[in-house]
């Protein structure tokens, strides 16, 4: 009767895997293909096959210095090892399943998922099928089914994972990156590496502010940023503000060339510069301007001989343009009285302005000219200038003088 009942349990047994296969399932180990130092991670024990599995038992050996198995989580009829303890002393645990209805290995691959923790060696760690212990058993009654056993090694650590970080530009700007301009750049590195430096460049009339990450929160200050990640998917903004500037006053209403008049306002920068507009609105800038700081600029009046006024005071930066609303400029020319051998070209404006200076309208300030240092020759006297001589510049001017009026020394005859 014993050898009876033998026999019946042995036409039942589940031979080992790696006998010859009446009917084959494979097994295989599968999970990352690598793992940084202290993370979580899985590795599944999956099924392929089209027989129906009846019963099976695998046993799973990995290396306990590298790694903590946390959990394990079987299939629907099946049972795994529970003691942790137990399981990571040893480095090995087991996943055993009985059911009559059976399951296709083709239809529900995964067996059971092993939940692990990576330690802080660094190295590769196998995960192995122990051949002697596992078997996997089809159909009823049930029959052996050998197939092919795929194990997993898995790195663990030296910088194998990756991390993904996006840097865009917000309005007013765009970024760049090794030579390239961009209004996004995205680089992968492995953990802790470093990305490439990326640049944050304001468009015209715009100031960089900072970079800042997705939740809004302050990242850095400076244009110029490289990024080493920890966490993947990390995503940088680089924030800019628009530049304001204003003209509030000028300092006199009315100047000859040469003369340095001072604009107060805000948002001046070494960049910015000075226009006189004449009535009919053709600008002449500045000969020179001095930039004291962001509210004062000091401006050299150019030669605006020829052209009509009220002039208006504009400041120019970065190709936009501000005038100073409501104030008007006068300018008088200047015309220098000197040697009767140099040459030189009068005008209308030159009539009025001696006439001016005779009547005592204007004075030496405002006019290039010093009785004393007149100094005729010939047939001349020296006299002060007076409103006759604007009249024969007028006359010379428009050619019905009928005078000798040398350049522009005024002497008798």
């Amino acid at each position: 009767m014993r050898a009876i009942k033998l026999l019946i349990l042995a036409s039942f047994m589940i031979v080992l895997i790696g006998t010859n296969a009446v009917a084959a399932v494979d097994v295989a180990l599968q999970g990352d293909d690598s793992v940084a130092l202290e993370t979580s991670f899985n590795i599944t024990i999956n099924f392929s096959g089209t027989d129906n599995v009846k019963a099976s038992k695998i046993v799973v050996g990995f290396e306990p210095s590298m790694v903590e198995v946390t959990s394990v989580t079987a299939r629907t009829g099946a049972s795994a090892s529970s003691d942790m303890t137990k399981v990571n002393t040893d480095g090995s645990l087991a996943v055993s399943y009985a059911d009559a209805n059976g399951f296709t290995p083709d239809n529900e691959p995964v067996f059971a998922t092993i939940s692990l923790q990576s330690k802080t060696s660094e190295g590769d760690t196998s995960f192995t099928v122990d051949e002697t212990e596992s078997y996997v058993s089809v159909g009823f009654p049930p029959t052996t089914a050998t197939g092919t056993i795929t194990n997993k090694t898995v790195p663990i650590g030296g910088g194998t994972e990756q991390y993904t970080v996006t840097f865009e530009a917000g309005a007013g700007g765009t970024l760049t990156s090794e030579g390239q301009t961009n209004n996004t750049f995205q680089y992968t590195v492995d953990a802790g590496n470093t990305t490439k430096s990326v640049t944050a460049v304001a468009d015209n009339m715009y100031d960089f502010s900072k970079w800042t990450k997705a939740d809004g929160s302050d990242y850095a200050t400076t244009e110029r940023i490289t990024v080493t990640p920890t966490v993947d998917g990390m995503e940088l903004a680089a924030n800019f503000v628009a530049e304001t500037f204003a003209v509030n006053s000028i300092s006199d209403t009315s100047a000859t060339e040469g003369a340095e008049i001072t604009v107060s306002g805000s948002g001046f920068d070494d960049t910015t510069n000075v226009l006189f507009a004449a009535k009919d609105e053709t600008t002449t800038a500045a000969t020179s301007v001095e930039y004291t700081d962001s509210n004062t600029l000091v401006a050299t009046v150019p030669d605006l001989s020829g052209k009509e006024g009220p002039f208006s005071i504009i400041v120019e930066k970065g190709g936009n343009q501000v005038p100073l609303e409501g104030t008007s400029f006068s300018y008088v020319s200047t015309f220098p009285v000197g040697d009767a051998d140099e040459s030189g070209t009068v005008d209308i404006f030159d009539a009025l302005t001696v006439a001016l200076y005779a009547a005592g309208v204007i004075d030496d300030t405002q006019i290039n000219l010093s009785v004393s240092d007149v100094s005729c020759t010939g047939n001349t006297t020296e006299r002060p200038v007076n409103t006759n001589d604007a009249l024969a510049i007028a006359e010379h001017d428009v050619g019905i003088d009928g005078k000798t009026v040398n350049d522009l020394t005024l002497c008798t005859q």
